[in-house]
């Protein structure tokens, strides 16, 4: 099977949008059996006790991707490694993500 970068592209969006779901699962479960949960009341417009932090199963799966299908791709069409693109996003993206979680 010959692979090009239209078809790594949604293998790549497939794998994201499965690895996306199955983390959120599993955060949403370690996050309420870890306590971190949001409560109703004040600005929250939730009626029941909400998991605080499912956005972190999101940034896990896209830098997984990220990194995954560079790697797949440079094995499959040499030359087009861009790691470097992740590595300039990663410390904003880190920032968000932990500013995010602390509100």
């Amino acid at each position: 099977m010959i692979f090009n970068t239209a078809m790594l592209s949604v293998l790549s969006l497939i794998f994201s949008f499965v690895l996306s779901m199955i983390l959120v699962r599993i955060s949403i479960t370690l996050l309420s059996l870890l306590g971190l949960l949001d409560q109703p009341g004040g600005r929250y417009i939730h009626t029941k006790p909400t998991p605080k932090g499912g956005g972190l199963a999101f940034i896990l799966a896209f830098f997984i991707t990220g990194v995954f299908f560079n790697l797949s791709q440079t094995i499959i069409l040499p030359g087009t490694m861009d790691l470097a693109f992740m590595g300039k996003i990663a410390l904003p993206v880190v920032l968000l993500t932990v500013i995010g979680f602390l509100d």
